[in-house]
């Protein structure tokens, strides 16, 4: 499979700000060293693929909102109305 080349004039910081060229830990050690991102990224080198399969697992892990929102029913104080009279 080729590999899309997108020519950038960005590097450190400023590349890894963009988040269309921002690969996260899928820069390889010799993007790493080409683009000066040594030590603005944590030093494990993964895949997009490795990316998408924690973000779908901590997604899956939530609730839906409704169950977030009957539970915090328990913890509500009682409304108390007053008249003008």
């Amino acid at each position: 499979m080729a590999e899309d080349i997108i020519e950038v004039d960005l590097a450190g910081p400023e590349l890894l700000s963009n988040p269309l060229l921002n690969k996260g830990t899928a820069f390889t050690e010799g993007e790493r060293d080409a683009f000066g991102l040594h030590g603005f990224l944590p030093p494990h080198v993964g895949t997009l693929e490795d990316q998408i399969s924690r973000r779908m697992k901590a997604l899956r892990s939530f609730r839906p909102i409704s169950s977030v929102t009957s539970s915090c029913a328990a913890y509500r104080t009682p409304t108390r109305h007053y008249s003008m009279a």
